[in-house]
């Protein structure tokens, strides 16, 4: 397997969110997409620094993988955690996000930090039967010790083209964001994400 694109982030630079509110918490990129770009943290409202899946049709028919690896703490009041793979078939200023791959609800005991991680392997072409351009294929994971069981990508995106890409930005197919929600608003809430990939054969 071969990383073809990366967020950027490991076990000495995660990407961190927390803090109060109950609404879904988007991981930023602390380090900009290439040379001379600033980092970027996307949103509900923008898509600035998702992970890109290339156009030109690099990945047209060819399985794919994409990881992300991370650790979650909810503070005094456990309560429950849902992470989550987000795709991004708008625009990065108007995205439209479809979860295609998530841990679920997980409780989890207070203040005890636990490792998680999701790992999803997607497919698509241009002549997907009657649906051109599906992105199909599964996931599973763990959290908390807790195996997320293989599970059929939920959302799966359509309308996608694998050669063209879309129209903004041009040579992409789809975004992918993470995003975690904390079932509790607690400012001491945190989870780091250690590591956020697309690899290829």
């Amino acid at each position: 397997m071969s990383v073809i694109a990366d967020f950027q982030v490991n076990g000495l630079n995660p990407s961190t969110v927390g803090g109060v509110g109950t609404a879904a918490k988007y991981f930023p990129r602390v380090l900009g997409s290439s040379i001379g770009n600033f980092s970027a943290a996307p949103s509900a409202a923008s898509a600035a620094g998702q992970l890109s899946v290339a156009a030109f049709g690099e990945l047209q028919g060819n399985a794919f993988r994409v990881k992300l690896a991370g650790d979650v703490l909810p503070f005094t009041g456990g309560g429950n955690v849902t992470i989550e793979l987000v795709a991004n078939t708008g625009t990065v200023a108007a995205p439209s996000y479809a979860a295609i791959a998530s841990t679920g609800a997980v409780a989890l005991a207070s203040a005890t930090a636990v490792n998680w991680f999701l790992e999803a392997t997607v497919v698509g072409t241009n002549n997907s039967g009657a649906t051109p351009g599906l992105l199909s294929g599964y996931f599973s994971g763990s959290l908390n010790n807790a195996v997320i069981a293989l599970t059929a990508i939920t959302n799966p995106p359509s309308g996608l083209d694998f050669v063209k890409g879309q129209a903004a930005v041009q040579g992409n197919v789809l975004g992918l964001v993470a995003r975690v929600t904390f079932s509790v608003s607690l400012a001491q809430n945190f989870a780091r994400l250690y590591q956020f990939q697309i690899s290829a054969e």
